[in-house]
């Protein structure tokens, strides 16, 4: 139904909004969904095999998109086969509100579907209808109120971040403005500004990069949220107005290649600010450093020993493709029959639980998707879990403490492992 599954639909833009316009955005009933979003509903066979892969429904939340498709479906032939008024889908009770906010939009019900049918793109668009009303718990509203306030997530103020900032600096990273003519600007991200954990990703891509040569730098103070959360809890105006202020900085600095080792950064500027008019190249770090290898610009000293496993984020592999790069480093920095696969494993990957804003809020659930995930990391006998993605390493790194499994595994992204063999 989208061109990339990682991709939402821009249904206004809004700075070309008319002040006096009126805004409607999502659907409550099935006759505001377009013919394509109709036809897809009829097209499902209830086959179930969305069911089967989607991690929300095996971490025992109330969602199942195979039933989420099958009740819009008997919705639209009630409209249209009988001819009976369209209710609202929420308000009837035919999609509970908990079904809605337990998707982690990893695409793993797409992947799976045999005609292509996205049943999160419903979940997303009834996401934009609540958040149109307000009807947000605690939580989620606090969540776009940080992002208004103080431009990230967490609801920290950018002074948390300053030690961090000036810690880079004295490594010799530079700003764009001190270094306008720059190959790259690193996106740093929200994660890796404010979580202790993720900053070590940081560190490791900055000793890379030292090391290869690249010519970098980065916004420091003028960087803000890419928007990303606040589009899939549901609020496109907060989306929009973070996207068109970073789209604005960067045209300023005349930026036109952006490395980031956020899938979800990475997806966002690739996918989705085009639609606003933000076109850059955008490099996630796993692609770079395997270019690095390949070439010789980056040459490791040493390997690894121990048995290594990969987990595939789902804004990274399955939605935008990006398996084997990480496959070839690890391959480069550990010894020969080290690294061991999942059972699921590159585009059949299993989400850690985050995506989708759901990082940002409690969902109701059995089994935790990170907990189910890390077991089957285990069950490889690996020391160390590679993670590409700074949600996934503070996700399994809450589930190894839940698990307890620290001293069972260790999690890695993919930066560390290779800034060790330098």
């Amino acid at each position: 139904m989208q061109a990339s599954p990682g991709k939402m639909r821009t249904p206004f833009k809004l700075d070309e909004l008319e002040p006096t316009a009126e805004i409607t955005i999502g659907f409550k009933q099935v006759t505001e969904l377009s013919w394509r979003q109709k036809l897809s509903l009829d097209a499902c066979t209830d086959c179930g095999r969305c069911e089967v892969s989607c991690p929300a429904f095996a971490a025992g939340t109330p969602l199942s998109p195979r039933m989420v498709v099958q009740k819009l479906k008997g919705e639209l032939w009630r409209v249209y086969g009988r001819g009976e008024e369209a209710k609202d889908v929420v308000a009837s009770g035919l999609i509970e509100e908990d079904e809605v906010w337990a998707c982690t939009t990893c695409a793993a019900c797409v992947e799976a579907c045999p005609v292509l049918i996205s049943p999160f793109e419903y979940l997303l668009e009834i996401r934009r209808a609540l958040t149109l009303e307000g009807r947000l718990d605690r939580r989620k509203s606090g969540m776009l109120t940080n992002l208004s306030r103080v431009f990230n997530p967490y609801g920290l103020s950018p002074a948390e971040r300053e030690s961090f900032l000036r810690e880079l600096r004295e490594m010799g990273v530079k700003l764009v403005s001190e270094n306008p003519g720059a190959e790259y600007l690193y996106w740093i991200g929200c994660a890796s500004h404010y979580d202790a954990r993720s900053r070590e990703i940081v560190k490791s891509m900055v000793k890379i990069l030292q090391a290869a040569g690249i010519s970098f730098a980065i916004l420091g103070d003028e960087e803000l949220c890419t928007g990303d959360p606040a589009r899939r809890m549901g609020e496109e105006g907060r989306y929009q107005e973070l996207a068109l202020t970073n789209i604005e900085t960067f045209n300023r600095h005349n930026i036109r290649k952006i490395l980031v080792h956020c899938p979800h950064c990475f997806n966002t500027f690739k996918n989705e600010y085009p639609d606003l008019g933000g076109r850059y190249e955008v490099v996630h770090h796993t692609q770079l450093i395997g270019e690095l290898l390949r070439t010789g610009r980056l040459k490791l000293r040493k390997k690894l020993g121990g048995k290594l496993t990969l987990h595939d984020s789902c804004y990274l592999g399955r939605v935008n493709g990006i398996v084997e790069e990480p496959r070839d480093i690890i391959g480069e920095a550990v010894e020969t029959g080290s690294f061991v696969e999942m059972k699921r494993n590159r585009r059949n990957s299993f989400c850690c639980g985050a995506g989708g804003a759901n990082y940002w809020y409690e969902v109701k659930r059995r089994d935790r998707e990170s907990v189910l995930r890390l077991n089957e990391a285990l069950e490889t006998g690996a020391g160390t879990m590679v993670v590409e993605c700074p949600y996934c390493m503070q996700m399994f790194g809450d589930a190894a403490r839940i698990a307890d499994a620290e001293d069972k595994i260790k999690i890695r992204d993919i930066a560390e492992v290779v800034a060790e063999c330098i």
